[in-house]
This record gives structure tokens, sequence and C-alpha cells, in this order.
């Protein structure tokens, strides 16, 4: 644990990719070298397996009280079972190197767990959900890959990056973790826990049906502020105000849906001016205000969402997916015939930062 819970940097471990992680709930045994376990590939398996052991002890030790809030039991993931310990204490989803962005081992209900758990805390954390056109700038934008990589959970937003993080990492995740679903699911566990929201991004209008249709959904969900920023940088004056009125309103989530990159950059940089847990959430605001339809179940499972959303929106999204989506099979092929080794990111560092 010495080096998962080591502050201001990231401990990588490499190994080979057959060998990339272990799963079970008890510690392992047996020699550290000599015989089939001399390899190294099986002592790195026999250290992955000791590292999620070790976090799950940490779990069950961690207090709770009036100076922490209520503990959440965060359950593992199928396959991973591993939890990093963060620069505030707080448990996230263990991360994996893909084509240079450290993405999370997660599903959804460990995602809204460690969350909620974060909330309790008072814990600034940041979320984000990346689908493959996050993969592909990150690739080509240095400071988008930063931004990104500080997140304290980077789910995988898209089916071909889940995919490849079963491919890449053998981490056999069922589904993924679908920004606008994300949204949803928390709100619904925001408002029983009694915890409100803030909306920020859209426009006037989509925020007000927005916030219609949630209220409408779960009428006990609490809805703190909302605004639409204007379509250009804030001044320095905006931006102080900003931050004075998410904090004043006492939300413990701020959904943050300007667009990509804009948006992952706003998270990043009012990480420790902004007190709430932030989500960046892309198009979540469209889709769950009915402004834009949303794939069918069908073609979100096979991962053709991007078909159906070129075919509603020719005109902007076609560089996207023509760019985006060749990248993104061009970083596939470079990992599957290059097999540079793969690393395991045991925790994505944030300076700490804690409500008073």
């Amino acid at each position: 644990m010495k080096g998962e819970e080591k502050l201001g940097t990231a401990a990588l471990t490499r190994g080979s990719r057959r060998h990339r992680h272990t799963d079970g709930d008890e510690a392992p045994a047996g020699p550290r070298a000599g015989g089939e376990l001399g390899t190294r590939e099986a002592l790195r398996a026999q250290r992955g397996a000791e590292r999620g052991w070790n976090a799950r002890e940490r779990v069950a030790r961690m207090p709770a009280g009036p100076a922490n809030g209520p503990a959440v039991k965060l359950q593992p993931v199928v396959g991973s079972g591993e939890f990093a310990v963060s620069a505030h204490g707080a448990l996230f989803p263990e991360k994996r190197l893909l084509m240079g962005v450290n993405v999370s081992v997660t599903n959804y209900e460990q995602v809204i767990a460690a969350l909620l758990d974060a909330a309790a805390r008072h814990i600034p954390a940041t979320a984000d959900f990346v689908p493959v056109h996050g993969i592909g700038t990150a690739a080509r934008d240095e400071r988008y890959r930063a931004a990104v990589n500080a997140m304290d959970i980077v789910a995988p937003d898209g089916q071909p990056v889940r995919w490849a993080l079963n491919l890449f990492h053998g981490c056999h995740l069922e589904e993924r973790v679908y920004g606008p679903e994300l949204m949803l699911r928390l709100c619904r566990a925001a408002a029983g826990a009694g915890r409100s929201i803030y909306l920020y991004g859209g426009t006037p209008e989509v925020l007000a049906k927005l916030q219609a249709r949630l209220r409408a959904q779960i009428p006990e969900l609490s809805i703190a502020g909302a605004e639409a920023p204007p379509f250009r940088a804030l001044t320095p004056d905006e931006d102080r105000a900003v931050v004075e009125r998410v904090n004043a309103s006492g939300a413990a989530f701020v959904f943050v849906g300007l667009g990509l990159p804009r948006q992952d950059f706003f998270v990043h940089e009012h990480r420790q001016s902004i007190r709430a847990v932030q989500l960046r959430v892309g198009a979540a605001f469209d889709f769950l205000a009915g402004v834009k339809p949303m794939a069918p179940p069908w073609m979100q499972r096979r991962g053709l969402e991007w078909v159906f959303r070129l075919c509603c929106e020719p005109r902007r999204l076609w560089r996207r997916y023509l760019v985006a989506n060749t990248l993104f099979l061009l970083l596939c092929a470079r990992e599957l015939f290059y097999r540079t080794p793969a690393a395991v990111l045991v925790y994505s560092p944030q300076t700490p930062q804690t409500r008073p």
C-alpha cells in the first residue's frame, strides 16, 4: 500500500499482457521465486492480488463519524476488486493505462458509491466519462490528456473503450459507464441521501426542460442551482462569480455539460476552488432533457451509438467520428502489434482539498 498512498506521484508497475490483473478475495500464498512462480509474470500477478487484498482491508478499516461522514461500502468490480487510496484519504477505482489515458476499471454501482462517499466526507472529487472521441483527443492534445488524467475517476463511457480495457488488461467489465445513465442514477441516489445537485452548462431552454424532467422523474431531488454560461471564455470576474454561486448553493454534486474538451478543462481548473463533487457528463443534458434522441439500447450495446448520432447530426459530427474512430483503431492496432508493456496506474494524484 505504500506506493498506493504516496502523494504527488503515480505509482506504476509494469508486467506482461498475459498476466495484467488478478482476482479473488484471498491473499496469495506460496513462494515468491523459484519454480513456476519464479517468472516475472507470476510475481506481478502475485503483487496485483496483494494490492487488491490490502485495499479491501483499507476499506474495512476506514473510520466513520462526524468528521468523515457515513462510510460507504465500495464493492469490488467483476474482474478487479482493487481500489486506490487518494491523496484525500478517499477510495477510488484503480486505473489502467489505455492509449495514454488512465481509465478506471469500474461500473455504475462502484462509481456512485465512491462519489456518494466523497460527498459525505466533503471531498471535492472529480469524475470524467471518456468516449472514443476522448481517447482520440487525448492522443493529440497534451493539455487535454493531462486534465483527464488528473481526474479521480475516468470511467469508460464508450463501448469500444470498455472492450479495449478488457482486451488489453483482462478487466472482464460487463458494462460501460454511460454518462447520461450515470447522471440519472446518481440523481436518484443523491435524492435518497438528501443531497442537492447543481447544473452547469447547456442553454437556458435545455436547462429548463432538463430540470422539469428530473423533477418529474425524481420528485424528491433538490436542484440547488442551474446556469447556462456564455459560449465563450469567462472573464476572471465571471469565473469567480460562478465559483461563489456554486459554493454558496451548498450542492453536493455539480454536473458540467459544456462539450468536449471545454467541460474537462472547466472541471480540472476548478478542482480546488469548487467544493462539490464535479462530474463532466457530455451530452447528457441534451439527452435527458429530450432535446436530442438517444440511440436505441441494441445499438448502444453493440458500440453503434456513433452511427445513430451521425445520422441525426451528420454536418456537425462527421469530421469528429471520422478522425476519432480512425485514430482509435490505429491506437488499438499499435497496442496489438507493438505489444508495449501494460502499466497499472495505482493512483492519479490530485491536490488534497476539503470543504470546511
